[in-house]
């Protein structure tokens, strides 16, 4: 039954259509490696509408100046030269990193500088048509790198068409009418040809669709783009509905996922100028109602589960907003409806939980691993926990780092560890495989209720004949964490509290204090007994990115049943 249920949610299933075409490239009578026809179009057409409401939107976004460099991929900047070399030839074979990682290719390809300068005005019309022109001179060869993934394809003409919309048609100027036109053409029939069709379909289906929604219509005379478009436009709704849980999560354990859809679905609105069918319209006012209950200090969500950085329209690579402060300006352009921040919030089936009280704010996972047990972008994170004190981020989750160029740091910042939980007897909540997108695991969110007026209680099993209870207590004066672990014997705990770089710990008899800059003193109270070591640890804030940092330790021998509370506090209360 559990197969047939995914079966019918999949974009298969919906379509005997996708079904056949998957059954022939199985077969080896469908191949993804072609060249495209020569494009039927000479032009592009824009809806009379997306200008406006991009230009609403974009205004609201503060932006700098100075151009926002093409060179410049998860933060890093890099020799453009290299870039367009490995857009030709892929990345460095055995070589770890960013430079090992296909990733590189794919977010640069992405070209999202277009629409950050263009958003800033025309004067970097010509820098912007200059890349483009080297661009292309390097992928010329629709079968190479940047081509092989169709959400890349989709996403990197999303970053043309929005730039030369906010340009009002000077960008396709100067890359010449035409050839715009046949390029974007090509990136639509690659994107069709290519959809990302699965069993269990991810983000990827969602940006494939996206991209066919926008580049078909910019070609309302061409047949192939308008069919494009329409199918598109009717099975997106559906696939948002069959990808996302009943509470507004996307169903992928990543609250950062989460946003990157999100925005997905904001873009295919504008597009439309008109509202998704009841239920999907719902289920995205749902999730842009999670993005605002769980912004960060960062301006950005709380990085539960994976963090690649993804974005469709990456203004905050260059804004001082962050990713969810732009995505719910967005959200209030196209919806017409603010999405204010709330003083706690509560996913059941996502497994996501955040309360604010006075200078506090904790926000907890307690999900299970997405994608129908795949736990293709799942952490071992269960019960783990990020603190904010007085708008600063003080225990936080590690992140994510890299994906498959670097494995042993892939498995490291999924572990366990590498999160604010416990660890019991040196297992992983879930095994570590060999696949770096398999974390296979039970997709249901554990149990959690409210046992009082600011206290909620999340409760998993946690092997063998034992059970681990956490409850969470937020308010004015401080945070409070009661561990109990249910079972008998003697067994080893350790606990860890990762700390954000900023933050300066040090020992004290009663715990570890938190030097906080420009905002106090914190105290990460022990139990009796149990006492905190500061021990090295790493933090990821996006992707290819990794800084030293400091977190807290407690462990040892203990006999079960154990319960155990930790205590956070303003230091002089």
């Amino acid at each position: 039954m559990e197969a047939l249920d995914r079966f019918h949610r999949s974009p298969l299933g919906r379509h005997p259509g996708l079904l056949l075409r998957k059954l022939a490239q199985r077969l080896g009578l469908y191949h993804l490696d072609v060249g495209t026809p020569p494009p039927p179009v000479s032009g592009v057409s824009y809806p009379a509408h997306w200008r406006p409401a991009l230009r609403e939107w974009t205004q609201q976004v503060p932006l700098p100046h100075s151009p926002h460099p093409f060179n410049r991929v998860f933060g890093l900047d890099f020799d453009e030269g290299r870039l367009l070399k490995m857009c030709r030839t892929g990345p460095s074979p055995g070589e770890a990193g960013l430079m090992g990682d296909i990733k590189l290719i794919w977010d640069y390809s992405r070209g999202q500088p277009l629409v950050t300068n263009a958003a800033a005005g025309p004067a970097q019309c010509d820098a912007c048509a200059a890349f483009l022109k080297r661009w292309l001179a390097a992928n010329a060869d629709t079968n190479g790198p940047a081509w092989t993934c169709a959400m890349e394809v989709a996403i990197r003409a999303v970053n043309w068409i929005v730039a030369d919309v906010l340009l009002e048609g000077e960008l396709a100027a100067r890359i010449g009418p035409k050839d715009w036109a046949s390029w974007l053409w090509r990136h639509g029939y690659l994107v069709w040809r290519r959809l990302e069709t699965r069993w269990i379909t991810s983000n990827h289906y969602l940006s494939d669709l996206l991209g066919l929604v926008i580049i078909g219509a910019i070609f309302p005379e061409d047949r192939q783009a308008r069919s494009w478009s329409a199918f598109a436009q009717r099975e997106f709704p559906r696939a948002l509905l069959a990808q996302t849980r009943a509470d507004g999560g996307l169903e992928e354990a990543s609250l950062r996922y989460h946003a990157f859809v999100t925005e997905m679905a904001l873009l295919v609105r504008l597009a439309q100028g008109e509202p998704f069918p009841g239920a999907a319209e719902a289920r995205l006012l749902q999730m842009c109602r999670i993005v605002a209950a769980f912004k960060d200090p960062t301006g950005d969500v709380y990085p539960f589960g994976d963090d690649d950085s993804g974005r469709v329209l990456a203004l905050d690579f260059a804004s001082s907003a962050g990713r969810a402060e732009i995505l719910l300006r967005l959200a209030s352009t196209v919806l017409n409806t603010e999405f204010p921040a709330s003083t706690s919030a509560f996913c059941p089936q996502s497994g996501w939980w955040v309360r604010r009280a006075g200078d506090f704010a904790v926000a907890l996972d307690f999900g299970g691993v997405g994608l129908r047990g795949l736990g293709a972008h799942a952490h071992n994170d269960d019960f783990s926990f990020c603190l904010d004190w007085r708008g600063q981020s003080v225990i936080v989750d590690p992140g994510t780092f890299l994906y498959t160029s670097d494995r042993a740091a892939r498995d490291r910042f999924r572990s366990t560890l590498s999160h604010n939980t416990v660890e019991i007897d040196g297992r992983e909540q879930r095994v570590l495989g060999a696949d770096p997108f398999r974390l296979p695991g039970a997709d249901d969110a554990f149990e959690a209720k409210a046992v009082g007026d600011d206290t909620w209680a999340f409760t998993r099993p946690a092997g063998s004949s034992l059970s681990h209870r956490r409850e969470v207590s937020v308010c004015g004066d401080g945070v409070r964490i009661r561990d109990t672990i249910e079972g008998s014997g003697r067994h080893s705990l350790r606990w860890r509290f990762h700390f954000h770089p900023s933050v300066q710990p040090g020992p004290s008899p009663a715990g570890v204090t938190l030097a906080v800059p420009q905002t106090g003193a914190l105290l990460l109270g022990s139990p009796s007994g149990v006492p905190l070591t500061i021990i090295p640890s790493e933090y990821s804030p996006g992707y290819g990115r990794c800084f030293p940092t400091a977190a807290a330790e407690a462990g040892g021998e203990f006999s079960l049943p154990l319960s155990i509370e930790w205590r956070i506090r303003a230091e002089d209360r």
